[in-house]
């Protein structure tokens, strides 16, 4: 079942607590399970809702299963979006900057949807930003999408930020990525979702 489909539901239900707990233990162990086969820096990156943030002690969860299975902080980050720093621009300030201090990386996803806030780059200090595939879709094509992508980009690393680039599908879109110093990619050009066993 596609996330589309279901994270919804879970928000709505309140099952994204016990689904978040369990996802944040069982990324964990799976670290540690397969650490042998890892490069040292390989990390997990898992996305952390707003009912999550703001309705439990998420990251205190996340520092004590690192400390039970004896992982480095920076083997996990976590995205959050722009919309769920909307709610609570205090709180959210107050639980990530306890992230961080912990030593875990925090990314922005999906940059480029919704108010795109500068302010929110400065305010939280994230580690890195995720430009959302809708730029990526057409890049090959569409100058805008060019522009755009590039002018994050540029801005991202002048700021100390990395940056992932989602949904990148061609060749051709990694190579224009490439050229604009983008440092990571995500997408199918790479590899389609896995299970456990792949």
């Amino acid at each position: 079942i596609h996330p589309d489909e279901f994270i919804y539901i879970a928000e709505s239900t309140g099952l994204i607590i016990p689904i978040g707990d369990w996802l944040i233990e069982s990324v964990c162990q799976h670290l540690v399970d397969w650490s042998a086969d890892l490069p040292p820096k390989f990390h997990i990156a898992i996305n952390i809702s707003a009912k999550q943030l703001y309705r439990q002690n998420t990251c205190e969860k996340i520092v004590e299963m690192l400390d039970k299975h004896n992982l480095a902080a920076d083997r996990l980050h976590v995205e959050v979006t722009e919309s769920l720093l909307i709610k609570n621009e205090r709180k959210a300030q107050q639980y990530l900057k306890s992230l961080s201090d912990a030593g875990v990386q925090v990314w922005l996803d999906d940059f480029g949807t919704g108010y795109s806030s500068l302010k929110y780059l400065r305010q939280f200090s994230f580690d890195g930003v995720k430009i959302d595939r809708d730029f990526i879709r057409d890049i090959d094509t569409d100058t805008y999408d060019q522009a755009l992508s590039g002018a994050i980009i540029s801005m991202a690393n002048d700021l100390g930020m990395s940056v992932v680039a989602e949904g990148i599908e061609t060749a051709t879109q990694e190579a224009f990525l490439k050229t604009k110093s983008c440092n990571i990619g995500q997408g199918y050009y790479y590899s389609k979702p896995l299970t456990i066993d792949a």
